[in-house]
């Protein structure tokens, strides 16, 4: 007879899982009883173990929902929320170091606004990345998850870019139709775009490609657990 327990164990290590006891011995116990139900019936013990397991379904799916199950909200936060949110407040934090110390932006003028970039700043963002994207790792986390935290000051960045366009433009709006100036209807979308497309290429896509290039090479996958003999 197979050990079904240690069938799903080798099967769930495979995956990267390595699951509690009371765990495997569920899932043993269901293929176990699959099996049974299989011989039952008039099938060879060895036909009806290899049947068990052609209709036991997707293990790495499997092993994907269960890792979700057993995940605690701490770990996850050691491994994405933690680090992510570090790289932000230090990479903000030193983006306010840039201009509370008086150091010289690059400075564009636009219409309505100029454009200030702190190119100061901008080597920061792939150590940083690094720095996370190692500690993510180091804590077990995903690559994706290693990818957001290094990705993070540009994320937040993308959000408050989105934010300030949609409140900006609503605001306007709002108050243009207060004072019935029909006339002082908002700026339209293809007169802003140039200047929304170049904050968005500084401010987004350059920090990004940045801290992207910094994180890249420490983003690896958690090591899989060896099987035990």
């Amino acid at each position: 007879m197979r050990d079904w327990d240690q069938v799903a164990r080798e099967r769930l290590l495979r995956r990267g899982l390595d699951c509690r006891d009371d765990v495997v011995a569920e899932l043993g116990a269901f293929l176990d009883d699959a099996c049974q139900d299989l011989i039952l019936s008039g099938i060879e013990p060895e036909r009806a173990a290899m049947l068990t397991l052609e209709r036991a379904g997707d293990w790495s799916q499997l092993a994907r929902g269960l890792r979700r199950l057993e995940e605690v909200p701490v770990e996850r936060a050691r491994r994405l929320w933690i680090p992510a949110l570090v790289n932000a407040v230090l990479a903000f934090g030193l983006l306010r170091a840039a201009t509370t110390f008086g150091l010289e932006p690059f400075v564009r003028l636009l219409d309505p606004v100029p454009l200030v970039v702190y190119w100061q700043w901008l080597p920061a963002l792939p150590v940083l990345a690094a720095v996370v994207a190692w500690w993510s790792a180091s804590h077990g986390g995903l690559a994706r998850e290693q990818l957001i935290a290094g990705l993070f000051p540009s994320l937040a960045m993308l959000a408050l870019f989105l934010f300030g366009f949609v409140v900006s433009n609503a605001l306007q709006l709002t108050i243009n139709l207060a004072a019935r100036e029909a006339a002082r209807a908002p700026v339209p979308l293809s007169t802003q775009l140039p200047t929304l497309g170049l904050y968005f290429l500084t401010w987004v896509v350059v920090p990004g490609v940045l801290s992207l290039l910094g994180a890249m090479p420490f983003i690896r996958r958690p090591p899989t657990p060896s099987i035990p003999t």
